[in-house]
């Protein structure tokens, strides 16, 4: 912590592969460290909840960076309701109350998630985005949600047709109607793209 305040980190995402795994889900990342159920990783098939979303928050409160956790896109409407109450929500409120007995009772004041991690972002990505961000802006409005594209190894000089994406599309379509409906709802979203710098050029 200390190293990366002397860095001046100043926004932290936690996201990665793990996030596109069956059973990560925020749900089973609350209560004892040592009781949490482990699940099937990416990288290793017994990846621990000991660490995860509510523990990222505390950290980044604590050490003062601005945080951004991603959440799969299988989480359903109703458990992205119930994270935002629990995040965000008063302490006599059903997953307040939670978060009260979790020993944090003030609101964590999250003003960002990311749904999802190098996203093909096409029309099945933007229905399940939909009805997520629906879920999420009616507990707090306020929330800034951001997409989790992915990389585009060529540039990009006409939206409808281009080639070199690593999720395989060849259209923002579907990035045109997030920014549609976010306007719609007088909502900001931000697109979380990832830039390859492993050099000597950048992607």
């Amino acid at each position: 912590a200390e190293a990366l305040v002397d860095q001046g980190v100043t926004v932290l995402r936690y996201g990665g592969s793990m996030v596109n795994c069956a059973e990560y889900r925020w749900k089973n990342m609350l209560g004892p460290r040592d009781r949490r159920p482990p699940y099937r990783g990416t990288w290793y098939p017994y990846s621990t909840n000991g660490w995860g979303i509510i523990d990222f928050i505390e950290f980044c409160n604590a050490a003062g960076f601005l945080c951004i956790p991603a959440f799969n896109m299988g989480e359903t409407p109703q458990d992205m309701a119930d994270f935002m109450e629990y995040a965000n929500g008063p302490a006599d409120s059903e997953w307040g109350r939670r978060r009260a007995a979790d020993g944090h009772p003030a609101p964590y004041r999250l003003r960002h998630i990311e749904l999802g991690n190098e996203e093909r972002v096409d029309d099945a990505y933007f229905e399940r985005f939909r009805a997520l961000a629906e879920a999420i802006w009616a507990k707090d409005p306020e929330v800034v949600i951001v997409v989790g594209d992915f990389v585009y190894g060529e540039p990009i000089r006409d939206p409808e047709s281009f080639r070199g994406a690593a999720s395989g599309i060849t259209s923002l379509a579907a990035h045109r109607k997030i920014l549609d409906l976010a306007r719609a709802r007088g909502r900001e979203v931000w697109f979380d793209v990832h830039v390859g710098t492993d050099g000597p050029d950048v992607s």
